[in-house]
């Protein structure tokens, strides 16, 4: 008997939403500047203009995707990068500036770079230390995956006070 295929697994093209004074935009998006990303940011933009969707260029401990992003300002462009603690936590962040991002990745980016582009050399604890004190949104990244989630670290009630958001839903939620 053959087995009736995985509807799950047939994605279908996306419906329009009508929000009235609301952008619908992918918050978590890796570019090519990522280790583990594929896509130019020309064709990534090309098809959130196609889609009429806002996007976050989040890529590894690099802001160059983000950057090169909001270049076009004909796209609705979130600044942002995710940041990888020494303890393998992964944290997104979003800024409301060019000038904001470029204050993150002085502050939090480069006196923790690494051998590895997809870790920086600091705590968590440290981390969230200097990112409190930009101007920028702060969240927890993929919290339920068990290699770079929640769960790979000791966190209590500081942490969650710490961050702005916790993002419920990803790829690597399947």
């Amino acid at each position: 008997m053959v087995s009736p295929p995985k509807q799950w697994l047939i994605r279908a093209k996306p419906h329009k939403l009508e929000l009235s004074g609301c952008t619908l935009a992918d918050m978590h998006f890796h570019s090519k500047f990522s280790e583990d990303g594929l896509r130019g940011i020309g064709p990534i933009l090309k098809k959130c203009r196609k889609l009429g969707v806002g996007i976050a260029i989040t890529d590894h401990n690099t802001i160059r995707g983000s950057l090169e992003a909001l270049k076009d300002k004909d796209a609705f462009v979130v600044p942002g990068v995710e940041l990888t603690s020494k303890e393998g936590v992964h944290i997104l962040a979003y800024t409301y500036s060019r000038s904001a991002l470029l204050d993150l990745d002085r502050f939090c980016i480069k006196p923790f770079r690494h051998k590895s582009p997809m870790v920086l050399n600091v705590s968590l604890k440290e981390l969230l230390c200097r990112l409190e004190r930009l101007d920028c949104l702060v969240g927890a990244a993929h919290p339920y995956f068990s290699f770079t989630g929640l769960q790979t670290s000791e966190l209590g009630v500081s942490f969650v006070k710490k961050i702005d958001f916790v993002e419920v839903l990803n790829r690597s939620s399947f």
